[in-house]
């Protein structure tokens, strides 16, 4: 926004074929969208429309412009997956509009703030059959509840998550969020069939990926997850969930105990991170721990102590909560020598 970029250099930096341009301008009770696609290999303007529309017709205009774009790039697997991400509507423009603000609440936060919550509240209100209202209100719930340890929260998250995938089975957040809702309130196993349909309904989901991963991870299978960290990240490479993919990309490499590349990853989500979140500060202190690096790791430690309203002890039984084998051999040797440590610093 504000700028005028060669789309050539913005192809190049998104390591994308097509770059996709417009606007939306409100007019009233009118909406008058612009949208051009645009070759980002030539620069060759391949397919231009404007839309001068009732307010009203704000999905029919969405529709409009995604087959259109379809169309000008002639990709019949880019139609297929619009089908299928397509699924979960509303008429409600207004309970559109508060998931939206509802998954960015998220996108910056990961117990999914309670603006977020509050937010998807208000839309399952407005649209009690709005399934990705329900899901991601199940979502938000789901990490207050798994942060917090709190049962009731946990059983009201799974309640709406659930009901999102009988109004839409078939949408691909919604199968995401069910999943990511299970294993955040300790159901890894009960999961992975969720997220195993993620790759196959939209393989280019980049959040969905990154959730199908770390529920691997989460069910002792950490070395297959790593492709699909890797795709969702190549897919979605400036997105605000970047950080929280690195965060559970070093968790995988940890379950395995390859500390040094679980080092890598981690430290690229703290250093993305706006507020670094305490648990990804002991997750990077832990690993630092076990690659020697104990000066290191003493002070990534107590700036987790210093940044985050939870324990370590807090941490710990969370991790043991969420997954199958309880973290299997890496993290319980991680998390006794940074109990140790953590012992050292009192």
């Amino acid at each position: 926004k504000g700028q005028n970029p060669d789309i050539r250099d913005v192809g190049r930096d998104l390591k994308a074929d097509y770059v996709i341009e417009g606007s939306i301008r409100p007019l009233g009770e009118r909406l008058r969208v612009t949208v051009q696609v645009i070759d980002a290999v030539s620069g060759a303007h391949m397919w231009a429309h404007s839309y001068d529309r009732p307010l009203t017709d704000f999905f029919a205009i969405q529709d409009d412009v995604t087959m259109g774009i379809a169309a000008a790039v002639g990709d019949a697997v880019f139609k297929e997956e619009y089908s299928a991400i397509a699924q979960s509507r509303t008429d409600n423009l207004s309970a559109w509009a508060l998931v939206s603000q509802a998954e960015m609440a998220f996108s910056y936060e990961i117990t999914g703030g309670e603006n977020g919550i509050a937010k998807a509240r208000q839309a399952v209100a407005l649209d009690p059959g709005y399934a990705l209202a329900h899901a991601v209100l199940g979502r938000a719930l789901a990490l207050n509840s798994g942060y917090y340890h709190d049962a009731e929260l946990a059983r009201e998250a799974e309640t709406h998550a659930r009901l999102a995938a009988d109004l839409d089975a078939d949408d691909p957040k919604v199968n995401a969020y069910l999943a990511f809702t299970l294993l955040t309130t300790g159901q890894p196993v009960e999961a992975l069939p969720y997220a195993e349909r993620l790759p196959k309904i939209s393989p280019s989901y980049a959040e969905g990926l990154a959730y199908y991963a770390d529920i691997l991870t989460h069910n002792g299978r950490s070395e297959e997850a790593l492709p699909y960290f890797d795709k969702a990240i190549r897919l979605a490479p400036n997105a605000p969930q970047v950080p929280w993919f690195l965060w559970l990309q070093g968790e995988a490499h940890i379950h395995h105990g390859d500390f040094a590349q679980a080092e890598t990853s981690l430290l690229a989500a703290v250093r993305l991170s706006r507020n670094p979140h305490s648990t990804l500060l002991r997750l990077l202190a832990g690993t630092e721990l076990q690659l020697g690096k104990t000066g290191k790791a003493r002070a990534t430690l107590q700036r987790s102590i210093v940044s985050g309203d939870r324990s370590l002890a807090d941490d710990v039984a969370l991790f043991g909560r969420l997954f199958a084998d309880g973290g299997g051999e890496h993290y319980q040797t991680m998390w006794a020598d940074l109990i140790a440590l953590a012992g050292e610093l009192r």
